[in-house]
């Protein structure tokens, strides 16, 4: 067996969440280069302090006294040893779904005791997972960081709100995991004012592992008891539905990863720690954002009666479309943006069989006449206008607060309930603009997702202009066709071998057609 051994003494500091971190990491350099990792000096207390106890009579607790994962190794076993990790720049990263199974079929497997203890230890607080949003909040700064960043208690409370104001009308509390009691009470004073029930486990120590560590106090049964409320906070935080919480805390980070694929969301931290390397890119952890927007879907249409109406539809056809599906007040206030968005540019397809998108200001007449000949040729071909994607991270023009909009978590989860599924992941998501003679040939979009949304932001639409969106079967009959209608929302099953034929009809008037289009894979 070639093993790569991880030093306990090399890492020689560290807290709860740090060293489950650093512990992955190495785990992850290991199955990288084809190697088993192994613990050199295993029998470290977790968490990892400096110092001495004034318990000695305690007995020590180790890595394998909480969890069952690697086998402790003699160093001459070993390959390499932990820190070359940290130094190796060529290690290729890995995306959220790696790194969460990694830690939660490999890293942190717990001993059944362990495991047992702590689900009892959840079961006394007032953890309700239906009703609750998590916030984590990391306030207590650490005296081994020489300048530490501590996000401002308003980050965490306006996001709490933004929750409250999305989520379900079940999901009304909010369970605040913390290591500074004088901020419950901070948070409790804001919320009782709009009738909001915060709750905290009140059993747990006045006073953080760090601070009574900083005193002088820390005894070995107090690290461990501390231990074990941590870990509690751990899995309340993982079976969240939706985590509230900051990067800057490994013990954060350890927590999304454990609950993943929960929803979770990252504010916004420094460029020191607000980068893990699994979370530029997914969309699971999202940034501080106050790009989207607010009360964005009608509530109104939110029933259950017409989740369950919708759904039948859907399961039946693998089409559906729910009328007057966006707030009226959203729909009015955005018109005047789209009559006047600067943003836009012509898509094309003009040339033969080489399916090359081309992005222009203006359209020449050569393109027009290549799209032309390409549609008499049944060559898949396009023009219109549409945004091109986003612009940059602060940007607030309507298609940057469309697109942050329809990939947010509130939004996605009412698309859950009425096409039946657990979690959607969005993929390309662009605004679109059909104007006079524009068109999109016939088509099928696989690769594009599972399924495929659009939302019309057209007003005053009359068939006769054209601009139909058409539906076809295997052999090329329009079966449904979908008039554009203010508000509406099209959500349909894509195929993952053969799609969805459709096609948007020539429109005939000097008229604009705006649709949003999102395509979104399902997370089991």
């Amino acid at each position: 067996m070639k093993y790569y051994g991880y030093d306990f003494i090399k890492r020689n500091s560290g807290g709860l969440g740090a060293i489950i971190h650093d512990v992955m990491n190495a785990a992850k350099y290991a199955e990288d280069n084809n190697l088993t990792l192994g613990f050199i000096h295993e029998g470290y207390e977790i968490p990892r302090l400096n110092g001495s106890y004034n318990d000695i009579d305690v007995p020590n607790k180790n890595w394998h006294s909480y969890f069952t994962s690697f086998d402790k190794v003699n160093k001459s076993d070993c390959i390499e040893v932990w820190p070359k990790y940290i130094a190796d720049s060529k290690t290729p990263k890995w995306d959220i779904q790696q790194y969460a199974s990694l830690l939660q079929n490999t890293v942190c497997t717990f001993q059944p005791d362990i495991y047992s203890e702590i689900n009892n230890d959840v079961s006394k607080t007032k953890f309700n997972r239906d009703t609750d949003i998590v916030v984590h909040i990391r306030q207590t700064p650490c005296k081994l960081v020489e300048n530490p960043v501590l996000l401002p208690l308003e980050k965490y409370i306006e996001e709490c709100e933004y929750a409250l104001s999305q989520l379900s009308e079940e999901q009304n509390r909010i369970y605040v995991c913390t290591d500074n009691k004088e901020i419950v009470k901070d948070i409790k004073t804001h919320f009782n004012e709009k009738n909001v029930e915060v709750v905290w486990d009140d059993s747990e120590s006045v006073e953080p592992l760090q601070t009574i560590r900083w005193k002088g106090k820390l005894a070995k049964s107090i690290a461990q008891t501390e231990t074990m409320v941590a870990f509690k906070n751990i899995f309340i935080m993982k079976r969240a539905k939706y985590l509230i919480g900051g990067r800057m805390s490994y013990f954060f980070r350890i927590a999304e990863l454990m609950g993943y694929p929960n929803k979770c969301i990252n504010i916004q931290d420094n460029d020191k720690f607000g980068i893990a390397p699994y979370s530029s890119v997914h969309y699971m952890i999202r940034p501080y954002l106050k790009n989207t927007i607010p009360n964005f879907v009608n509530n109104d249409m939110i029933t259950n009666e017409n989740i369950i109406k919708y759904k039948k539809i859907y399961d039946e056809e693998n089409i559906v479309t729910i009328p007057d599906f966006i707030s009226y007040e959203i729909l009015n206030s955005i018109k005047p943006e789209l009559d006047n968005y600067e943003w836009w540019s012509y898509a094309t397809i003009p040339t033969n069989n080489k399916w090359t998108v081309q992005y222009s200001k203006e359209i020449s007449n050569q393109t027009i006449a290549e799209c032309e000949q390409a549609y008499i040729n049944k060559q898949f071909t396009y023009r219109f206008k549409r945004c091109l994607g986003k612009h940059y991270d602060t940007c607030k023009c309507v298609s940057c607060k469309l697109n942050a909009t329809v990939k947010s978590f509130p939004f996605t989860d009412i698309l859950c309930k009425f096409i039946g599924c657990k979690n959607l992941k969005p993929n390309e998501v662009f605004l679109s603009n059909y104007g006079k003679d524009d068109f999109l040939s016939l088509h099928h979009d696989i690769k594009k997702g599972d399924i495929a949304v659009t939302i019309s932001f057209t007003y005053d639409w009359d068939p006769n202009y054209g601009g139909i969106l058409h539906f076809c079967d295997d052999k090329k009959n329009i079966f449904k066709s979908v008039v554009p209608k203010l508000g509406n929302i099209n959500i349909f099953k894509l195929d993952p071998d053969h799609g969805l034929d459709h096609f948007v009809s020539r429109i005939n008037v000097n008229r604009n057609r705006y649709t949003l289009v999102a395509w979104y894979s399902y997370i089991d």
